[in-house]
């Protein structure tokens, strides 16, 4: 049955997927109706690169409770990865800084964008 579930709701999240042209436009007329701005200090914060601070306070503010996303996990899982963000191998001889990871991964989406095809920023409506 989950099974089913999941194949109808990817089935309804990709049907009638606009394309680049469609999807600018339509981004195009909300924008143009819209009203609120940012001031000048919020474009300017909005202008620095993340950093830990950024990786650990966001996952703090958000809510919890939500349904899992495209990769099954809930927010919860995040939230607690970037608490105890020291994870170690299995051998326990090294540990892995998860926030150092994330840090790099999102400047280089800040620096290069997304890959095409990756579906990297994709979430379930």
């Amino acid at each position: 049955m989950a099974e089913m579930a999941a194949e109808y709701h990817n089935n309804v999240q990709y049907a009638d997927k606009p394309d680049l042209y469609a999807k600018i436009m339509a981004t195009s007329l909300v924008l143009d109706q819209y009203e609120a701005h940012l001031n000048e200090r919020q474009h300017n914060l909005l202008d620095n690169p993340l950093d830990t601070t950024d990786l650990t306070v966001a996952p703090k503010l958000s809510k919890t409770g939500s349904s899992p996303g495209i990769d099954g996990l809930p927010y919860e899982f995040y939230k607690g990865l970037v608490t105890e963000h020291i994870i170690k191998t299995a051998d326990q001889e090294e540990s892995v800084d998860i926030l150092e990871i994330l840090e790099e991964l999102f400047r280089d989406i800040e620096a290069h964008g997304i890959a095409p095809g990756t579906e990297f920023n994709a979430g379930w409506m």
